[in-house]
């Protein structure tokens, strides 16, 4: 998905941005599920509030890809230059 969001050039920077992103969710998770089962005596909620999570970032991955298909379209509309698959501006 990143690679088609924003073209191969910058992949590497940014699969790290993305998966420190993720790591950063899993410490607060853990985190937020310690202060649930310390609340409630049972990870129920812990669960619920995972699931929802996980149903929320479902949801933002996937208009993301599709909003990044309508945006390319958009600038492209606008003028923008041409990129190939690599990011590089294709010259005409």
């Amino acid at each position: 998905m990143i690679s088609r969001e924003y073209g191969r050039r910058d992949v590497g920077k940014l699969t790290g941005i993305a998966i420190s992103a993720t790591a950063l969710g899993g410490i607060i998770g853990a985190i937020v599920s310690g202060v649930a089962f310390d609340v409630t005596l049972s990870f129920a909620p812990a669960w619920i509030i995972g699931a929802v999570c996980s149903v929320l970032m479902a949801v933002s991955l996937i208009a993301s890809y599709v909003m990044s298909g309508k945006l390319v379209a958009r600038c492209a509309a606008e003028g923008a230059p041409r990129i190939d698959a690599e990011g590089n501006i294709i010259e005409e």
